[in-house]
């Protein structure tokens, strides 16, 4: 009985995942489709919680230039510190939509970053979709290529030009098949620091190695009284998505960001002044969730 139960369970397994296809497809969109996602961010500043921020986005698909594109507008926007919260839905509400897509012909481009306020917002939800979005080549995974590594560092940058004046990471991406089931797809997309350095360094500072990797994140903040604070060290994160394969849309999607940095407070514009230099780990734990469809 026993050896006749697990021939059943092994035949199982075999048929599920020779019903996966051999490749993953593109986004298969559906014109006019509207749906929503709720983004959760939970900021830990050297080992406490900082804050917690949760927004949702709303994704219309449109048909242009051919392909299909989803049309975003922010809805809402709450940030909670301690006991304390602040509704930020206006400023949510200010962004102009703008389109992404996960299309074979698409691309997943940041808007222009124009209220701070919403300026990791934006960021965080372009992340997941570049995540597993053709540029970084997710639909060449399979069940006999489970792994792939991009051969060149992707390298960003970042400003909305008045709390971020400038900000620079690179990072090698690889992409992992974790699962796959007729339901759900399961995607690892790591972001790690390069073996060598990448960076086009603001202060030479930045090219010397203080961590256990090169560095490769740079940042300067705007801080008051016309002082700027300078953070730079070494960054870096992993996504796991759940993916419908259908369809190829995000269900949810969990992101861990890890930064380790030095941090110049209250310098001058020219960097080469400052009051303090202080070491500083910010770990961010962020969720994509794809909400319920809610008839209006």
């Amino acid at each position: 009985m026993r050896i006749y139960s697990f021939l059943i369970i092994i035949v199982f397994i075999y048929c599920g995942q020779s019903a996966f296809p051999q490749k993953i497809n593109y986004r298969k969109y559906k014109n006019n489709e509207k749906y929503r996602y709720q983004l959760t961010v939970e900021t830990y500043t050297n080992g406490a919680l900082s804050s917690k921020e949760i927004s949702i986005s709303e994704h219309t698909v449109l048909k242009d230039s051919g392909f299909y594109q989803e049309e975003i507008k922010w809805l809402k926007k709450i940030r909670y510190s301690g006991k304390d919260s602040t509704d930020f839905s206006l400023y949510a509400k200010n962004i102009k939509p703008y389109r992404i897509s996960l299309a074979k012909k698409g691309k997943v481009l940041l808007p222009s970053l124009s209220i701070p306020e919403m300026t990791g917002d934006i960021t965080d939800l372009n992340t997941f979709f570049v995540a597993v979005s053709p540029a970084l080549k997710m639909q060449n995974l399979s069940n006999s290529k489970r792994t792939l590594e991009l051969s060149e560092p992707v390298k960003g940058t970042f400003s909305d030009r008045v709390k971020i004046l400038k900000g620079e990471d690179c990072t090698v991406v690889s992409q992992e098949l974790i699962n796959s089931t007729d339901s759900v797809l399961e995607i690892r997309t790591s972001f790690s620091p390069p073996s060598i350095f990448c960076l086009t360094p603001f202060l030479q500072i930045v090219s010397n190695k203080i961590f256990n990797a090169d560095n490769n994140f740079q940042m300067i903040q705007a801080a008051a009284n016309s002082k700027v604070n300078f953070l730079w060290g070494v960054e870096s994160f992993s996504i796991d998505s759940k993916i419908e394969p259908n369809t190829g849309k995000i269900l949810l999607g969990k992101m861990t960001n890890r930064l380790q940095l030095k941090a110049r407070i209250n310098a001058t514009p020219d960097l080469l002044n400052w009051q303090i230099e202080v070491p500083v780990e910010i770990v961010r734990k962020i969720e994509l969730k794809l909400l319920p469809i809610v008839k209006e």
